[in-house]
């Protein structure tokens, strides 16, 4: 009997697959708006899954994914070479989240700096409009990891009190979501 790990594995490689065929195609037809559409469901299939199979990483490394597919979709971003080349490292990076869920194994430091390194690419993308193809983001941003605080502490500002209200429909098991996935991320987050 399969396993919804096992489910999601195998569903997960093929929408990576999906995706990264679609960013290829988007390489050579940036106004496809079929295969724009494409990347787009990938992407958010294998967040929604991965909430569902409890494979938090990906799922969290995914958000900032769709979130700028959806951009490109909604005509804010064009689908231009350097997107579509962070896009792309970013698919292979979530094929290395793959394999350390697939062993039930932790992220190791070296996998965590890289995953932030890649958000960082696609930060320009996310917070405004398209960066200046004359001033293109850094394409290695470690420095960022590298010059964070050893004490984490030293992050926190205010109050530690959060109070989420998490209002679901009725539709959100129809939707392919885990609420119970979602409530776990969530605790995560105040980890320090």
């Amino acid at each position: 009997m399969e396993t919804i790990k096992d489910v999601f594995l195998l569903e997960a490689r093929d929408q990576l697959e999906t995706l990264e065929t679609a960013l290829l195609a988007l390489e050579r037809h940036p106004g496809d708006e079929a295969t724009l559409h494409e990347a787009f469901r990938a992407a958010h299939t294998l967040k929604g899954s991965s909430s569902m199979a409890d494979a938090l990483a990906i799922t969290a490394f995914t958000h900032d994914l769709e979130n700028v597919l959806d951009r490109m979709r909604e005509g804010e971003l064009a689908a231009e070479a350097l997107l579509t080349s962070a896009l792309l490292a970013c698919a292979d990076h979530v094929h290395n989240l793959l394999q350390f869920f697939q062993q039930d194994t932790p992220l190791d430091a070296p996998t965590e700096a890289a995953g932030a390194a890649l958000l960082g690419r696609l930060k320009p993308w996310l917070e405004g409009p398209a960066p200046d193809p004359a001033h293109p983001p850094a394409a290695h941003p470690l420095e960022a990891v590298a010059d964070a605080p050893d004490n984490a502490d030293a992050l926190r500002i205010g109050n530690d009190t959060w109070h989420i209200r998490l209002q679901l429909g009725p539709e959100i098991f129809q939707r392919g979501v885990e609420p119970i996935g979602l409530i776990r991320y969530l605790g995560g987050m105040t980890e320090w």
